[in-house]
């Protein structure tokens, strides 16, 4: 029912307001006769009469007067008699509507002050006139909350804006005068003089703030009432829908219109009931009708499409002001977060997503700050956010941020760092409190010092190629260091999605003067690479040596096109040589790959197949930090890593780059002196004495981890098999002939199964572990593909049969004692954790345990092995270590675990503070753990007590308190341990210092981990769990998590009347800010009102900054001192108030308040922001001047004044672009990055069906195109199968008889109607204060008043003519008829009618104050008998002057009966 729409069309006529379609034509004859129309259009031309200084028609301005009585309203109580003076066919009431007249000029005329509107061009109203009514136009539908009403203005012309148009006019026609071949066009651009008096921007121009009289926010169709427009900001904000609304506002309209509908119905009976008593003949009566008939009740109500642009056109015109509102909060901490679920409901485009994510900065008191989408979370598309902040804050004085918390702090500290000179200062004062040591917290490695490096920096093509051609004449040797740098961007989890173009190169060697040279060359902006360098790189004489050295040439090549490097595989280049292999054959690394950043590389994972782990090792992968530490015993820090390198380099970057190549050169320089272990031990090496280790057959030699043991060939003529085993059935052993003979000096792993051993009777195999000692020696016969030449290695790891997936045997089998370890259930284990940094992800991985432990003392095995490895000593030793700085003794090493990296020393480890901080709350989260673990309650409890330490002063106070209150201790320790609300509300926590908290969390971890559930058998930690926990330490020793000593975290809460708040014990409550909370909870609550809406961009915009204004607004009246409660959220008509207080009484309202229109406006923007880079922008704008102007939609034209360009930047949609990527894929060079695809993309781009792409929408769609491909593929393949299956199905179908009879479908069922039986006789019910059914009183005519009896002075009778005209009585004119004729007899007899008329005469009053021919016949000469008019010409009430005494009038009942004061309308008294 809802029937006022908004489209496309009205979107783009929105600015014109002085639309003619209120008053369309009927749709049934064609023509305005409505009711509603008819009347608003008399008003309309009765006021143009009455107004108008050259009319002579209206001398009487009844109108005027009577809208200076009531505040310039038409109510529809007075709609009656208003129509009557109109002359206008009178209807029923309730067809009437309220009318508003808009005429300020007229209304505010005697005041002194200039009411003009002002014009909307010139914004003056010095040279403003009238300009008439509009004769097409009579008034405006507004929509109001029950009921609607119209509102009527004229039009107004400002002189000197036509002057200056007329002006411009005639100048162009000037210029193009006589010219035939040149058309000018009128564009819409015309200076606007002529104006309605309701115009937008003169209503707020209006002195004295009068344009606020005006009830309505109008619109290009119609109007809607302020009190709607109020109540859609806090609905909308709490998740109503504009759907919604418009029903709500249907409900009500329709509501209100039953209700008179009921009304009438009873009045309606009323008559009927009236007219029965008198016998009267019956009237019929017609009901109100529909709710919606256009030609009587004209009942209108917005669609919910409407309201949205009712709705986005009012935050137009506050949307400044609450962007200053945002901006004049100070911020001195910054809450960083990320949200991908609010972009997923909100920001839609023809149903796909704008955004990916919504990026939210809170300040230290809790108020957004910060916010914009994205839609990568690469930092390059939050550059320009944070510069456009930084910009604000110094344009506005406000000082910089000192201090950022995030759920990532390492990735998010290079960013801050960089762009905020505030943090960079405050981590400097942080790293100048400590004494350095200069090593490394996570090994305590001394860093690698590039004091020694010699480094060069060339940028332009002529300088690189000088620069490489003189390190060609320098160098010795044919051995280089190679490295590239890139921009990296990452995904929500900090996994790298997309790799930018290289844009450094990193290239060292070893100088004749035994020097390292290292040249760091800016690549990024050249589009080809210098010759001396691209020969270099070609050349196969050169030996490339680096960490996935193969992966940086395999870019170049393919970044600069380079096609004789992308026609080989670079893995398989001789003369390349990748570190982590290298080392990996030399038995340095446990594996083969060696990433820089585990975190960051998304090609360390593909490259898997190298590593060939089997669970010796600790590590999956090493990165190029750990593999210096084992060759050079130095550590590189790659905090770096993901910096910008598309710019000039820092000092701190030029240290990184040249590291890197510097330290890949020395470690292969190291590793080439190690002994080559790809080959097994030839058997002319194999001789007496030779010390050799033993390795699986099919095993991998190069790997350390497979090492099982290491022996001796002992000479022996005859081998002797231990008691109960068998050597080759009991054959002869021919020695030194591919089997030797071997004494274990050391065993590793002694699970590994030996060849042609078996058991006495058995088939079972052998293990080196079940072989027992011979004269105190263990000596095995081993075959010569089970041999390699030893290498001193003093990192293996100690492991048992069950890690290299094998039985083996722990007794003696001679003995009666013996049993398989099969039999005795699995031996406990844990793989052990990937090296590197993880990123934190919400994977459920508790069903992906390595094994389950079985044991019902698992528990208590658990925990005797924590006891073990932390006894009461090393508890002692460690306070010694980290308080008293005394040096640890030699060989201790407190709790290890086998499942996290060994500690560092505790004399090594410094009090880090960083200036990024993590949140902590995330950090006890990071080890992801089993829901229904039974550990999981206490392991939680025993971290959050390992993180936070209690001020100890406010925690006695507090336990005394609770002891006093009747509390035992049990009572207390369990309300501290597991409802520990009541302590954080009253006593502060904080965050030891990395010396401190990195062994607390440890031991919780180490307790904790291992601890099965003895239901599931599977231990608190996984494989997950352990890496992560495990990156937990490492961020720990890098102060990511402790609290600085300058920053307090806590604030003393405040209640509603400004006081501090106390609780049950009589202590302050306090709120902290540590940590992201706030910012989560700020996202939760977006994705919970706003989870199932599905609006566009703009109106989403106008969504957020609603709730941003209303959050802020209510956080600084929780947390602010001296804030006001104001209770509403319209805060610019408070700074106006402040205003007007401080001028009229010289005193400021609000003391806590600042006025947010003081600030000057900035650059900086929120929600929506402009994403693309510099070159993309100019192409587009090269692009849009080829393919001309095109016609946008509202929506395209809102994004397209966002961001800042001629087109938006919109996804992947329709067809049409699908087909134009289709092309583009086919005409691309292949291999080419996504910053180059976007542009060229371009190409295709035409305005209207494919619109320009951002380089993370290629990436997202190159993806989609691809898996549709294969979809597509999929159906061909699979078409010879639907054929069949088609077939198949019309085979079977019913034949004959059996064919269904298919029936016509039928209309919807009416509902039923009461029945005799359902019927409720007792038809009275009382609902909602209505009576329902029939109600006795309703047929109940209360009797009329009797009039007063009037007899004849005359004859004495009642009904006589004569009754107040004596002369007009029948008989006295008898008498003087009599007199008459005997007078004359001979007169003819006179006519009783016309002597009747003679002697009756007209009301004097009647005849001045009434129309032509009026006459009550009650007046006569004395005036205060008139029955209609006073002696001033007031119209009498009727009631009063017929059922009171004569001359009565109450004064108010002229206008409507229903108002007299002293009689009801059948004449009982009130």
């Amino acid at each position: 029912m809802a029937n006022l729409d908004m489209n496309d069309e009205d979107n783009d006529n929105e600015v014109v307001i002085d639309s003619t379609d209120d008053n369309e034509p009927c749709l049934q004859c064609g023509e305005n006769k409505g009711v509603q129309q008819e009347y608003v259009k008399a008003i309309q031309m009765r006021l143009r009469d009455e107004v108008s200084t050259q009319s002579t028609i209206c001398k009487d301005k009844w109108l005027v007067r009577h809208l200076n009585a009531n505040g310039w309203w038409i109510r529809k109580e007075n709609a009656i008699s208003i129509a009557k003076k109109l002359k206008l066919k009178i209807s029923l009431t309730a067809y009437y509507r309220d009318v508003y007249v808009w005429l300020p000029d007229i209304r505010w005329d005697d005041d002194g002050t200039n009411c003009k509107p002002c014009c909307p061009s010139c914004k003056s109203n010095e040279n403003v006139g009238n300009n008439g009514f509009r004769d097409n136009h009579f008034g405006r539908l507004i929509i109001g909350l029950k009921e609607n009403y119209y509102v009527i203005s004229r039009r107004y012309i400002c002189y000197s804006c036509q002057r200056v148009s007329k002006e411009a006019e005639d100048a162009v026609n000037q210029v193009f005068h006589g010219n035939t071949d040149v058309s000018v066009e009128q564009t819409g651009n015309k200076i606007q003089y002529s104006f309605m008096g309701w115009n937008n921007e003169s209503l707020s121009r209006f002195p004295l703030g009068r344009g606020s009289e005006f009830p309505a926010y109008l619109t290009w169709k119609a109007g809607v009432d302020k009190m709607v427009v109020d109540m859609m900001r806090p609905l909308f904000d709490k998740g109503f829908k504009p759907e919604s609304f418009s029903n709500m506002l249907l409900e009500l309209h329709t509501s209100e219109f039953a209700m008179k509908s009921l009304r009438h119905e009873y009045e309606v009976k009323l008559k009927k009931n009236q007219r029965r008593m008198t016998a009267d003949s019956p009237i019929s009566y017609a009901p109100l009708g529909n709710f919606g008939d256009k030609l009587k009740n004209r009942g209108i109500v917005p669609t919910g499409r409407y309201l949205i642009h009712v709705y986005k056109s009012f935050h137009r015109s506050i949307r400044p002001y609450l962007e200053q509102e945002v901006k004049k909060r100070d911020i001195d901490i910054l809450m960083w977060d990320a949200s991908y679920k609010e972009a997923k409901a909100l920001y839609q485009y023809r149903g796909k997503p704008v955004f990916r994510g919504l990026i939210t900065g809170l300040n230290q008191v809790g108020e957004v700050r910060v916010q914009f989408h994205i839609y990568t979370d690469s930092h390059d598309q939050m550059l320009r956010a944070l510069n456009d902040f930084e910009k604000t804050r110094a344009q506005l004085g406000f000082p910089g941020i000192s201090h950022v918390i995030g759920d990532n702090p390492r990735k998010e500290a290079s960013l801050f760092m960089n762009l905020m000179p505030s943090i960079r200062a405050q981590q400097d004062k942080y790293d100048c409190m400590k004494v350095s040591t200069g090593r490394s917290p996570s090994n305590g490695m001394l860093y690698y010092d590039p004091k020694h490096l010699i480094v060069k920096t060339a940028h332009k093509s002529a300088e690189i190629g000088r620069a490489v051609d003189a390190m060609r004449e320098e160098m010795t040797g044919n051995t280089v260091g190679l490295d590239a740098e890139w921009n990296r961007i990452l995904n929500e989890r900090g996994r790298q999605i997309q790799r930018g173009k290289i844009q450094w190169i990193q290239i060292a060697c070893r100088t004749k003067d035994d020097k390292i040279l290292v040249l760091l060359l800016w690549v990024g902006k050249l589009p080809k690479l210098p010759d001396s360098l691209l020969n270099l790189l070609c050349d196969d004489s050169i030996q490339f040596a680096g960490n996935q050295v193969s992966a940086d040439l395999k870019y170049i090549g393919l970044d600069f096109k380079i096609q004789s490097m992308n026609d080989c595989d670079q893995k398989l280049r001789e003369n390349v040589i990748n570190l982590g292999k290298y080392a990996h054959v030399r038995g340095v690394t446990k594996k083969v790959t060696v990433s820089l950043d585990q975190k960051l590389r998304e090609n360390v994972i593909n490259l898997g197949k190298y590593a060939h782990v089997r669970g010796v090792t600790k590590k999956v992968t090493v990165s190029l930090d750990e593999l210096s530490g084992l060759t050079l015993d130095r550590a590189i820090d790659k905090s770096l890593q993901t910096s910008n390198w598309s710019k000039d380099l820092s000092e701190e970057q030029k240290k990184y780059a040249a590291i890197d190549a510097a330290a890949s050169l020395e470690v292969y320089e190291v590793l080439q002196k190690k002994k080559d272990l790809s080959c097994r031990l030839r058997e002319d090496d194999a001789k007496i004495g030779t010390t050799v280790d033993i390795v699986p057959s099919n095993g991998s030699p190069i790997s350390m981890s497979t090492r099982s043991a290491t022996g001796t060939i002992v000479g022996l003529s005859e081998y002797i098999c231990p008691p109960g085993f068998t050597y080759n059935n009991n054959r002869r052993v021919k020695l030194g002939k591919r089997a030797y003979v071997i004494e274990i000096s050391h065993l590793h792993a002694p699970g590994l199964v030996l060849p042609r051993y078996k058991y006495k009777n058995t088939t079972s195999k052998v293990t080196l572990g079940d072989v027992g000692k011979i004269n105190g020696k263990t000596i095995v016969v081993v075959p010569l593909n089970m041999l390699t030449d030893h290498v001193e290695c003093t990192r293996h790891l100690q492991m048992d049969g069950a890690d290299l997936g094998v039985e083996c045997c722990v007794d003696d089998p001679s003995t009666d004692n013996y049993v398989r370890r099969s039999e005795r259930g699995q031996i406990p284990r844990v793989r052990q954790p990937i090296d590197g940094y993880e990123t934190d992800t919400d994977d459920d991985e508790d069903d992906n345990t390595e094994g389950e432990l079985n044991s019902e003392e698992a528990l208590e095995e658990a925990i005797d092995e924590f006891e073990k490895n932390l006894t009461s000593d090393d508890i002692e030793w460690l306070r010694a270590a980290v308080f008293e700085a005394q040096q640890t003794a030699n060989g201790r090493t407190p709790l290890k675990s086998d499942a996290l990296d060994d500690p560092p020393k505790a004399e090594l480890i410094e009090d880090k503070f960083s200036a990024v901080l993590g949140d902590v709350f995330h950090a006890m989260d990071r080890a992801k753990v089993p829901v229904k673990h039974e550990a999981k309650k206490a392991y939680f409890v025993a971290l959050r007590e390992a993180f936070f330490v209690w001020n100890p002063t406010k925690l006695a106070e507090l336990e005394t308190k609770m002891r006093e209150s009747g509390l035992t201790e049990d009572e207390i320790k369990h309300k501290r341990y597991f409802n520990a609300r009541l302590y954080r509300q009253c006593v502060e926590r904080t965050v030891p210092s990395p010396k401190i908290l990195y062994w607390r969390v440890r031991a919780v971890f180490a307790l904790y981990g291992r601890m099965v559930d003895s239901k599931t058998k599977k231990p608190l930690f996984t494989k997950a769990a352990w890496k992560k926990a495990n990156n937990v330490l490492k961020d720990i020793l890098d102060g990511y998590y402790s609290d600085p000593p300058d920053l307090n975290f806590y604030t003393k809460k405040l209640g509603k009347n400004g006081e501090i708040v106390l609780n049950q014990y009589g202590l302050e409550v306090i709120e902290c800010f540590r940590g992201t909370n706030r910012t989560e909870s700020y996202h939760k609550n977006l994705a919970v009102t706003f989870g199932s809406w599905h609006v566009g961009v703009e109106m989403s915009d106008c969504l957020l900054a609603e709730r941003r204004h209303r959050h802020n607004q209510k956080c600084s009246e929780r947390r602010r001192l001296g804030f006001p409660v104001l209770g509403h959220y319209n805060t610019w008509i408070v700074d106006q108030l402040q205003n007007l207080v401080k001028e009229n009484h010289g005193i400021q309202m609000y003391p806590g308040w600042t006025n947010a229109s003081d600030y000057k406006q900035t650059d900086e923007a929120f929600d929506t922001i402009a994403l693309q880079h510099t070159s993309l922008h100019e192409k587009l704008e090269q692009r849009c001047q080829e393919i001309g102007p095109v016609k946008l939609t509202r929506e395209q034209r809102y994004m397209r004044d966002i961001m800042n360009t001629l087109l938006p930047f919109l996804p992947f949609v329709s067809k049409e672009e699908s087909i134009a990527y289709a092309k583009y894929v086919l005409n691309s060079d292949e291999g080419q990055d996504f910053n180059a695809a976007a542009e060229d993309f371009l190409r295709y781009v035409d305005g209207v069906n494919v619109m320009p792409k951002l380089p993370s929408h290629m990436s997202t769609y190159a993806e989609t195109w691809s898996r549709n491909k294969r979809v597509l593929e999929r159906e061909k393949k699979s078409k010879g199968g639907r054929e069949k299956l088609e077939e198949l199905n019309k085979i079977l179908s019913p034949q004959g008889g059996e064919e269904c009879e298919l029936q016509e479908p039928q209309l919807p069922s009416m509902l039923p109607q009461c029945t005799v039986e359902a019927m409720d006789h007792n038809k009275s019910h009382i609902v909602g204060g209505v009576f329902v059914g029939e109600n006795p009183l309703d047929n109940v005519v209360g009797k009329k008043r009797k009039r007063r009896t009037y007899r004849c002075g005359v004859c004495g009778k009642t009904g006589c003519k004569g009754v107040g005209f004596n002369r007009l009585c029948p008989d006295r004119i008898a008498e003087a008829l009599a007199a008459n004729r005997k007078l004359n007899p001979s007169a003819p007899a006179p006519d009783n009618t016309q002597q009747e008329k003679q002697y009756k005469r007209q009301c004097s009053v009647c005849r001045s104050y009434g129309p032509p021919g009026a006459n009550c016949g009650k007046g006569g000469n004395n005036k205060k008998n008139c029955r209609i008019f006073t002696v001033k010409g007031d119209t009498k009430c009727r009631l009063c002057v017929d059922y009171g005494p004569v001359g009565s009038n109450c004064e108010v009942g002229g206008v409507n009966v229903k108002d007299c004061k002293y009689f009801e309308v059948d004449g009982t008294n009130k």
